[in-house]
């Protein structure tokens, strides 16, 4: 399993959806409140990494223990998704 490849995937996915995030906020489509926070939150996790872990599955005979390593991997991407976009939306409350 090539540990390189993904963290750099797992940061390009972040990045992607915390991308999206920020342009749906910045749209304002909706009055910014706690509910769309919460919306907004929860389909940035919903897909984040998706393409990663199908990626490295599809690949790769992962062994029990890479799986568990992806899995923590993957999870350590979506906190920090989840702490930025959490900080990101201080500035409008």
């Amino acid at each position: 399993m090539d540990l390189e490849l993904l963290h750099k995937m797992c940061k390009e996915d972040t990045r992607k959806s915390f991308n999206e995030f920020k342009r749906v906020i910045d749209v304002n489509l909706f009055p910014f409140n706690q509910n769309v926070k919460e919306d907004l939150l929860n389909q940035l996790t919903q897909g984040l990494c998706s393409r990663t872990v199908k990626e490295f599955v599809a690949n790769n005979n992962l062994s029990v223990n890479q799986l568990q390593y992806l899995k923590n991997v993957t999870n350590q991407y979506k906190r920090i998704a989840l702490t930025t976009s959490i900080n990101y939306c201080k500035r409008l409350v």
